[in-house]
């Protein structure tokens, strides 16, 4: 995290790498989806960073196979969405991310970007009954 806060994304990526190596190595029978999950979301995270678009969408969708409830892919594909222009998907794939963690602040943060664009009001979430 400390490369990735550092504007060092190869770096990161080489030993989230690594990790993820060592992880799927390791399991011997036990379930490492989450932790999985997690570096697929912080790959792609880095990759955006690195504007490999195509790259991170994969990494994102990979989280969601291992993870299907996963807010952190969510928001990252939701954010791909969004660079590409592609409005109503992100702000579909933004809700999802809150609606699956509701403290995630990059997706709240996302989701007001879309709604403030739209007109709506920061938090309007179709997913979410008033």
């Amino acid at each position: 995290y400390e490369l990735f806060r550092n504007n060092r994304f190869e770096e990161s990526l080489y030993l989230i790498d690594e990790g993820e190596r060592l992880l799927r190595e390791s399991q011997n029978g036990t379930d490492n989806s989450n932790q999985i999950a997690s570096l697929e979301n912080f790959k792609g995270f880095n990759l955006l960073a690195l504007n490999r678009r195509e790259d991170a969408r994969k990494c994102f969708e990979n989280a969601l196979q291992v993870n299907p409830s996963s807010s952190q892919a969510c928001a990252g594909l939701a954010e791909l969405f969004f660079l590409d222009g592609k409005d109503e998907e992100a702000k579909a794939m933004f809700e999802w991310a809150v609606v699956n963690n509701p403290q995630n602040n990059f997706a709240k943060a996302g989701l007001s970007k879309i709604n403030r664009l739209h007109g709506l009001p920061n938090e309007h979430n179709t997913l979410v009954k008033a």
